[in-house]
């Protein structure tokens, strides 16, 4: 595999021995551009004067999304912002959108006419006990705002000339939940947790 940033390294077919070497002072194109041209008066002033137009471009941009939409946070011209929780360790400060980081939410594909569930993974449990009661803990939070908005909790899973499996984006949020019901309830049998559960009760 090679580093295609690496344009000048000794290393840069090997990633092994490119991440034992490096730091700054590897002859990449990217190092020499950030770590030595910049320091250049006129580079530099280039250089911001690119990142200061980019900010300008996206910041204009948000302003029109703002303006159409009315929040580009929750919606743009490609995706929706349904529902989602935030994770513990968002710091933005921010209400849940699709730029915080949530433990469960729920997006709109404008173009696909699709609606995507996306679960944080990034957590490291102790066991699977932990994994399951994480995953239950998201069910649960989803099974809410599907009985706040009276929507249809059983929605019947088409087996019928389908793949047996479930997935992560269906073209009603019922289905969604059908099928992360399924894995959810799925993965928590198969590891124990809900016989875990029934005896502690």
């Amino acid at each position: 595999m090679s580093n295609k940033n690496c344009i000048l390294c000794k290393y840069k077919n090997d990633i092994e021995k490119c991440n034992e070497n490096s730091d700054m002072n590897c002859p990449s194109l990217s190092n020499i551009f950030y770590g030595k041209i910049t320091k250049l008066p006129i580079v530099k002033q280039i250089y911001d004067l690119i990142c200061y137009h980019q900010y300008s471009k996206e910041e204009k941009y948000c302003e029109e999304i703002d303006k159409k939409y009315g929040n580009y946070l929750l919606e743009d011209d490609d995706f929706k912002f349904i529902w989602g929780i935030k994770s513990w360790d968002d710091l933005s400060g921010s209400d849940c959108n699709m730029m915080t980081m949530n433990d469960i939410d729920i997006i709109y594909n404008k173009k696909t006419k699709m609606y995507s569930l996306e679960i944080e993974t990034a957590y490291i449990f102790k066991d699977k006990m932990g994994e399951c009661k994480y995953l239950s803990d998201c069910l649960n939070a989803f099974t809410k705002y599907m009985d706040k908005n009276n929507l249809n909790k059983n929605y019947p899973y088409m087996l019928f000339m389908s793949n047996p499996c479930t997935a992560m984006s269906a073209e009603t949020i019922e289905e969604l939940y059908t099928y992360f019901n399924i894995f959810v309830k799925g993965y928590c049998e198969v590891n124990g947790y809900e016989k875990l559960k029934e005896n502690n009760n």
